[in-house]
């Protein structure tokens, strides 16, 4: 079997301002979720994928269908984990260090976040389940960075070899090789 995985194009989205309240981050995160694409080319290596699975936020539906003239089942199951302060508190800090705090909560399942680490990992169980029952021998996918990084970790364990990058790229295609 053959499982490509894609990120998303990049997000046409800059943050402008060195800090961020709580309430400004969580809004500049929505505003992400909405936020046009950049296109770009994408190898897909040659193989004839059957079927292409999409998470069902706008920015991997467009990459998507930019990508794949054939069936594209999109999926809750490919979303990002979504990201939320780790406190409401009036702190102003670097987005970056926002993105941290919500990682960190997410791992520790701290009720901050809307989706924790055990929950994530469930979630990318029963796509892989979904796909490892389907007739399909080639399957694409395109989600995002950080769920990406939870199928790499999954797909790993389940004996299949790729050559992936510690943080997905935008548009890059990752292939998984192995049995079901």
């Amino acid at each position: 079997m053959i499982i490509g995985l894609i990120r998303h194009f990049k997000v046409d989205i800059s943050f402008n301002k060195k800090f961020y309240s709580a309430e400004e981050f969580n809004r500049i995160m929505e505003e992400y979720n909405r936020t046009p694409v950049i296109s770009a080319e994408v190898n897909l290596n040659g193989v004839d994928w059957e079927v292409c699975y999409s998470s069902s936020l706008p920015r991997a539906v467009t990459t998507a269908e930019s990508i794949f003239n054939g069936e594209i089942i999109k999926t809750d199951l490919l979303r990002e984990v979504e990201l939320r302060t780790f406190t409401n508190k009036n702190y102003y800090m670097p987005a970056s260090l926002w993105h941290f705090g919500g990682r960190v909560a997410w791992y520790k399942e701290k009720p901050s976040q809307p989706e924790n680490y055990t929950q994530s990992l469930a979630r990318a169980d029963k796509f892989l389940d979904l796909i490892f029952s389907s007739d399909e021998q080639n399957v694409l996918c395109v989600s995002h960075g950080f769920f990406m990084g939870i199928l790499f970790r999954k797909l790993f364990k389940k004996g299949f070899t790729a050559d992936v990058d510690f943080r997905p790229r935008n548009g890059k295609l990752y292939v998984f090789k192995g049995e079901k």
